[in-house]
């Protein structure tokens, strides 16, 4: 039992500790025109602007979606470390550290969509559309969040040979441009 407290107070630690210290915002990351390498600019904080896989950005064209203003410091510093992963090319560990911030707040439908986002470009089809429909079921009232979840959820469809699933998310995309 020790040794679990032990664990619980260093992880809490390190998370605060290292939160206190994030001043400034997290670079942007635009992958329109450079694949999974990217180039960044300094905007907004966890902004990412990602056309999806290298080679496939034409399927996937988004606009900015943003976490929501009331993130913790915790998240979004966590959102900062997995952006400087993907930019290194470390899918993987961008992925593990969106999954330790949906540990803190598992109900926020961004980081779901960050993941799914994560898991799309590792092509990890299944994973990409699972994440991207959690997050729509908690995305209610954020039309850019759900359209964003459909593309994936599309693309995802796709790449599985799944035309009647590509359909039935291009049809959601545009009953929510038209609304």
């Amino acid at each position: 039992m020790k040794n679990v407290f032990w664990v619980i107070s260093i992880f809490f630690s390190v998370m605060t500790g290292g939160c206190a210290t994030v001043t400034g915002t997290a670079p942007v990351v635009d992958r329109s025109a450079t694949g999974m390498s990217g180039t960044s600019t300094e905007e907004s904080p966890g902004i990412i602007e990602v056309p999806g896989p290298a080679g496939r950005g034409d399927e996937f064209s988004r606009g900015k979606i943003a976490p929501d203003p009331a993130t913790s410091p915790a998240v979004a510093a966590l959102l900062s470390q997995a952006d400087a992963n993907l930019r290194s090319g470390n899918a993987a560990d961008a992925a593990a550290t969106v999954e330790r911030a949906l540990y803190l707040e598992p109900k926020d439908a961004y980081l779901w969509y960050r993941l799914a986002e994560i898991r799309l470009r590792q092509n990890n089809w299944q994973q990409a559309y699972v994440l991207a429909t959690k997050s729509n079921s908690l995305a209610a009232g954020n039309k850019p969040l759900q359209m964003a979840n459909w593309e994936i959820i599309a693309l995802a469809k796709k790449m599985q040979g799944d035309a009647a699933g590509v359909e039935l998310a291009a049809k959601e995309i545009e009953k929510l441009k038209r609304q």
